[in-house]
């Protein structure tokens, strides 16, 4: 059984990880979501679940509150260049 785990989100102790467990011969590995706090884990088949018990634990705000950022400046943009397109090599003939 082949396992890997990635750490979604951090904040003031709380861990939210994403795990995918595959048992051989499997093509899509299982996922499961898991909010780690103070030695305890819960566990959640669904993302949606996971982080909605993440931010109880934390109060983080449900959106970003990050201000937008700034336009991108049009002149700043280069479209000088035109754009290169790479060529397939031919095939060689099969004998």
């Amino acid at each position: 059984m082949a396992t890997s785990s990635r750490l979604l989100r951090t904040h003031a102790g709380i861990e939210l990880w994403q795990i995918e467990s595959a048992v051989n011969g499997q093509k899509r590995p299982a996922i499961r979501y898991t909010v780690k706090s103070a030695g305890r884990e819960q566990s959640f088949d669904r993302p949606h679940e996971a982080w909605q018990y993440f931010q109880q634990l934390t109060d983080l705000l449900d959106r970003d509150v990050r201000p937008d950022p700034p336009p991108i400046d049009p002149d700043k943009l280069d479209t000088t260049k035109p754009r290169k397109r790479r060529r397939r090599r031919p095939r060689s003939p099969a004998d």
